[in-house]
C-alpha cells in the first residue's frame, strides 16, 4: 500500500503544561505506526518534537509524521499548573484540527488531554 493510501490523522498535543506532549511523543515512538496510518501532530512550535522539522505545508503530501504548529505559548508556563496561555495554546490546536477534519485534509481527530 502507497503511504499516501494510508489515513491522516490529526493529534492534538492538550495543554502543554500537562502529559499531552509526553503521551504524544510515546505515541511516535510506537513500533509500526507509520504502517497503519500518517499523523501529523498539532499543536505549540515550543513543543515540536526533533525531527519533525520540515513538516510540509500541504498535508496531502504527508508520508509518514508531521507536524503543524498551530500557535506559540505566549509566556513561560509551569509543568502541572492550570494556566490561560496553555489553555489557549490547546485551545488553538483543537480549532486547527477541526478546521483541517470539516476542510477535509485529515481524516479524523484525536485529542491529547486539556485541563477543564
Amino acid at each position: 500500500m502507497d503511504s499516501h493510501d494510508l489515513p491522516l490523522l490529526g493529534l492534538t498535543i492538550g495543554d502543554p503544561a500537562g502529559i499531552g506532549p509526553e503521551i504524544a511523543a510515546k505515541a511516535l515512538l510506537a513500533p509500526g505506526l507509520t504502517d497503519h496510518l500518517r499523523l501529523v501532530l498539532l499543536g505549540p512550535d515550543s513543543e515540536r518534537p526533533p525531527g519533525l522539522e520540515d513538516a510540509p505545508d500541504d498535508l496531502s503530501q504527508v508520508k509518514g509524521l508531521a507536524f503543524r504548529a498551530t500557535s506559540a505559548v505566549r509566556e513561560p508556563f509551569e509543568l502541572g499548573l492550570a494556566q490561560a496561555n496553555c489553555g489557549a495554546a490547546a485551545l488553538a490546536a483543537l480549532r486547527a484540527g477541526t478546521d483541517l477534519a470539516l476542510a477535509g485534509e485529515i481524516d479524523g481527530l484525536v485529542t491529547g488531554p486539556v485541563c477543564k
